[in-house]
């Protein structure tokens, strides 16, 4: 017993899982202290940062989307892997500088931009936490595609750790400098841990053949990542427009504890997506079962996970009064567009591998287009903030569709509408979907979803069980991240 817990232990996955979950239990806790003692202005404020910030994050022409893709592909190549690195990086750090030069611009020309949120307080302080976030993803990437997984978990770990502790000791002193101190430095430093003792230390040198492909690839996936994403972040930048600072700060907070529930899950995605690449290329009633797999390991498990944290969110929602009830509400809207979009992880995956991601680009913009039309008619109507963050689950709804059909005619030439409904409603899905929109609209009460997850519980327990069985295997197997 002692020697099979061992072994699980010193699984590189399995350790790099578990610090993953205490780096986003860690990071759920800083925005519940954070929206605490920043108050509901000075909240506003710090949302409205870290929605600039996952803008800049694309706007490294996707770069490190592109190393992952490509590296994968051609990982049993070592020239093209050493060509495909080198390239990569010395892009990376071309656009890096260009960007922060352009902005910096930007700020000298325009200081009194975005001034409702005090931006010429922070800007430059936000342009370099910007920069170096964007020169370390690179890195990330090298190291997820090799397993070395521990720079990463360090690299998790430290701005949230020192958040964390500036939280409990300040408490209500805490204010929007410290907080982008903390990120300059904690981020600083684990750049420096990424450069030491590298692997594999690149050269700046750029190969016309792949800084082409790289790019190509790079603004595609880019593209397609930034149009889903951009799903909730044109909600955030149209909510922080039409309504007041008070009301963002309270979408923005049950949005980050939204991101913070689906990361957890997503710690298993982010190192297994290179092998998933590489899976989906071949025959394909293997794609097929492949994809079979991941519906029922991971997005059921995602599906339990998201209607079991409901609970959570009613509880936390009565140590915030400024918030509540409305947190809750907006909460569950969130969390059903998130929900929705599990069904797309692994078709999305087969059209990468295919060289389409194009079509997921276009999905994605569809998408982001219902939401921005359907916030606008709703504001325009007079609706709630409540029911206006249910346009980004229409969006979620109508892109995933589009994506599991496209993904469907690619492997089978002939999938129908009846297939893609089962592949999205298969496993209890429904069951999740109507329990949260009813939760939602008529029933945001502790008694309906105790009731509904009981009988969650009494119809699915089996199938649960051989889901939470299938993923320790697949986690506890010691060649799950090669390739």
């Amino acid at each position: 017993m002692l020697g099979r817990l061992y072994k699980y232990l010193i699984n590189p996955a399995i350790g790099y899982v578990v610090l993953r979950y205490v780096t986003y239990a860690i990071s759920f806790l800083n925005a519940l202290l954070l929206a605490k003692y920043l108050g509901g202005y000075n909240y506003g404020i710090y949302s409205f940062i870290l929605m600039l910030i996952a803008y800049m994050s694309y706007s490294n022409f996707g770069i490190n989307e592109s190393l992952n893709t490509e590296y994968a592909l051609n990982k049993n190549a070592l020239q093209k892997t050493k060509e495909i690195w080198n390239t990569a990086w010395s892009l990376n750090i071309i656009i890096t500088v260009f960007v922060a030069v352009l902005c910096f611009g930007g700020l000298i020309l325009w200081p009194t931009i975005f001034h409702e949120y005090e931006f010429e307080s922070y800007g430059l302080k936000l342009l370099l936490i910007c920069s170096i976030l964007n020169l370390g993803r690179i890195y990330i990437t090298f190291y997820k595609l090799h397993g070395l997984l521990w720079k990463l978990n360090f690299q998790q770990l430290l701005p949230n750790i020192i958040l964390l502790i500036s939280a409990l000791v300040l408490k209500y002193d805490i204010s929007i400098s410290v907080v982008l101190y903390i990120l300059i430095i904690t981020n600083g430093v684990t750049l420096f841990v990424f450069r030491w003792n590298l692997p594999e230390v690149p050269v700046f040198r750029i190969s016309k053949f792949w800084s082409k492909i790289l790019l190509r690839k790079g603004i595609t996936l880019l593209m397609y990542n930034l149009s889903f994403y951009l799903l909730t972040l044109i909600a955030s930048a149209m909510i922080s427009y039409y309504f007041d600072i008070l009301q963002f700060s309270c979408f923005s907070f049950s949005n980050s504890l939204v991101n913070g529930v689906i990361m957890a899950g997503g710690a298993f995605l982010f190192i297994f997506y290179p092998k998933m690449l590489y899976k989906m290329q071949g025959d394909k009633a293997q794609i097929k079962y492949n994809l079979l797999k991941i519906k029922q390991i991971y997005v059921s498990m995602m599906d339990t996970i998201c209607l079991v944290s409901l609970f959570g969110i009613i509880i936390i929602s009565y140590w915030y009064p400024q918030y509540h009830p409305e947190m809750i509400t907006i909460y569950s809207s969130l969390i059903l567009g998130k929900c929705i979009n599990n069904a797309t992880t692994g078709f999305s995956a087969y059209i990468i591998s295919r060289g389409k991601e194009i079509y997921l680009t276009i999905f994605g913009f569809i998408g982001v287009g219902i939401v921005a039309l359907g916030i606008y008619l709703l504001h325009l109507f007079g609706a709630s903030l409540v029911y206006i963050t249910l346009a980004v689950s229409a969006g979620s709804l109508i892109y995933t569709l589009l994506v599991l059909c496209y993904g469907g005619w690619l492997l089978e030439e002939h999938y129908s509408f009846r297939g893609v409904f089962v592949h999205l409603l298969g496993n209890g899905a429904w069951y999740t979907y109507i329990v949260i929109l009813s939760f939602t609209i008529w029933f945001p009460y502790f008694w309906f979803i105790g009731l509904c997850f009981g009988l969650y519980l009494i119809f699915n327990f089996n199938r649960m069980l051989k889901t939470v069985r299938q993923g320790i295997k697949f986690v506890t197997n010691r060649e799950s991240l090669t390739f």
